[in-house]
């Protein structure tokens, strides 16, 4: 597993293309598409474009697939498993003791609302009502962090190397 690069994003987009044959795309069009999904894991992103291709009939915007791989990354349930799992912690460790979560989302979540709230509620109506709001920020926040995290990390890179070239006398990527 590693980056994408400009070739297979190049495959990427040759499949998008495929799977929706009226789709114009420019040079421009295509230059931005391999940029912007170049620091994405290959695997998990023709992962991502075989999901979307399966179950939209629009062309993968460069966001939907970056989304995609990101959710995947994050491996945060829906509102309801993750709910699901807090209760389940509620009864396998009571409020003395610290549950463990699949998921940082779930973890911030709980800690939003309060460990002993949740596990001392006569209303866990209004507990779960709290811990799915606090959850969908969290998880959105995760999505986002694991988006944008490999272009930043690949962005460093280039200007490390740009950096370190400039420090040696030598060209960078040489």
């Amino acid at each position: 597993e590693g980056p994408v690069k400009y070739a297979e994003a190049m495959k990427l987009l040759e499949i998008a293309k495929a799977s929706y044959p009226r789709q114009e795309i420019t040079a421009e069009t295509a230059k931005a598409y391999c940029e912007f999904w170049a620091d994405l894991d290959y695997e998990s992103a023709l992962a991502a474009l075989r999901r979307h291709v399966s179950t939209s009939q629009f062309f993968p915007a460069i966001a939907d697939v970056r989304v995609a791989v990101a959710n995947a990354a994050v491996g945060a349930p829906d509102a309801d498993k993750a709910w699901d799992e807090v209760l389940t912690q509620v009864r396998k460790v009571g409020r003395y003791r610290k549950p463990v979560f699949s998921s940082p989302a779930i973890e911030d979540a709980v800690n939003g609302v309060g460990w002993e709230a949740i596990c001392n509620t006569e209303e866990i109506g209004v507990e779960r009502a709290h811990f799915l709001r606090l959850y969908e920020v969290s998880r959105g926040r995760h999505v986002k962090e694991a988006n944008v995290r490999p272009m930043l990390s690949a962005a460093v890179a280039r200007q490390l190397e740009g950096t370190s070239a400039f420090l040696t006398g030598r060209k960078a990527g040489a």
